[in-house]
């Protein structure tokens, strides 16, 4: 074995544990933030955000014009170019795209909204608009893209216009006719708010293959923040009447207190929330209304992604190729070329090194990404 202070030199040369963690869709430690509107008044670019190990899924909004064409989106201070009809050409937005996925993010174009002008007749009418989202954010082509030649991981729909005409018939047409055309696993979300059933997609949620349900907790009377918090009907319509039976419910919150007129709740109340109902089959995550809010609330992701590790079950098997080991004072120490750790335990696993010795490593940063400094003891 090595002695502490020939490892720490060695070590020098050895990167701290860097991985990109694949994207889970079973994982319960998932979080979701919207981005593009500005709620805060401060939103950077969306690279920015794809940066921080907290977040797993973007999603843009909004397009908030549609069917009608040019098709109308409004990112708030993210996009102003046009192409000659008026659509948005948002090469910045696009490139950061790409650099998110490179990431391990996900990153969905969000449909609806509280504002905008949209919503079908007809079911026919939804099944054709399936295709210019295809041909327009998707794997297909236009001659006009407002993200050119990048990709999205799929469509949210976040309806609140009480018109549900049309969506199950879009679901289905984008699942049936276009996704099985791609080269990667597309996913359809959808944000009801929490009053069951929800006014504007009922119909989607109970009759199309929905990947990630994220329930507006907030702004109604069911958030968390009183007695009348409805998590167990949105676990039950996940057992009992989604198509899609591994569904994930995600719990919505507002990013900071100015996020929303009312529901807002602190991270205790997160975190006592989450211990309640985190061991739910159903549940995927923490959604949160927005990216501006809650980075210029003490980054409020980081705070949630920190409970929901907490809570985590191991859902996964991920094997590093370095390890930068230091040791407690007065342990012996020895390095370890690869290892494997049962994902996502926040703090410690249990291996066996290279001389039998069973050992359990701590990890000094909690996200699944990116760990530091890995501390050796003898079990």
């Amino acid at each position: 074995m090595l002695s502490l202070i020939k490892l720490l030199s060695a070590s020098l040369a050895l990167p701290l544990i860097q991985a990109v963690s694949a994207f889970d869709a079973s994982s319960n430690s998932n979080v979701a933030v919207y981005w593009g509107q500005n709620s805060a008044g401060t939103q950077g670019r969306l690279r920015t955000y794809c940066d921080d190990n907290s977040i797993d899924i973007f999603l843009l909004s909004f397009l908030n014009d549609f069917p009608a064409t040019p098709l109308g989106l409004n990112f708030a201070n993210a996009c102003g170019n046009t192409f000659p009809d008026g659509l948005l050409n948002c090469d910045q937005i696009a490139e950061d795209i790409t650099y998110c996925q490179s990431k391990g993010k996900k990153v969905l174009l969000s449909l609806g909204g509280q504002a905008g002008t949209y919503g079908f007749t007809s079911d026919a009418q939804a099944t054709a608009f399936a295709a210019t989202l295809w041909n327009t954010f998707g794997e297909g082509t236009a001659s006009e893209r407002p993200f050119g030649t990048a990709v999205v991981d799929g469509f949210d729909l976040d309806i609140e216009n009480k018109n549900p005409t049309g969506y199950t018939a879009l679901v289905d047409a984008l699942r049936t006719t276009y996704f099985p055309k791609g080269t990667k696993q597309y996913y359809i979300s959808a944000a009801p708010q929490c009053p069951y059933p929800d006014a504007s997609l009922s119909d989607v949620l109970a009759n199309a293959y929905i990947d990630f349900v994220f329930v507006q907790f907030y702004n109604n009377y069911c958030s968390l923040a009183g007695t009348l918090f409805n998590w167990n009907t949105w676990a039950n319509y996940a057992a009992s009447v989604s198509p899609n039976k591994n569904v994930k419910i995600y719990v919505g919150l507002a990013g900071s207190s100015s996020a929303a007129g009312s529901g807002y709740v602190d991270v205790a109340t997160v975190r006592s929330t989450v211990n309640s109902i985190g061991s739910s089959s159903a549940f995927g995550g923490v959604l949160i209304w927005d990216a501006s809010q809650a980075q210029a609330n003490n980054n409020f992701a980081a705070s949630m992604k920190s409970i929901l590790l907490a809570n985590a079950k191991p859902s996964s098997t991920v094997t590093y190729k370095s390890a930068q080991i230091t040791s407690n004072p007065g342990k012996d120490v020895t390095s370890i070329a690869t290892f494997t750790t049962v994902n996502p335990d926040p703090s410690y696993f249990t291996s066996t090194n290279s001389d039998g010795h069973a050992v359990v490593y701590h990890y000094n940063t909690i996200y699944q990404t990116t760990w530091s400094t890995v501390y050796v003891t003898e079990a």
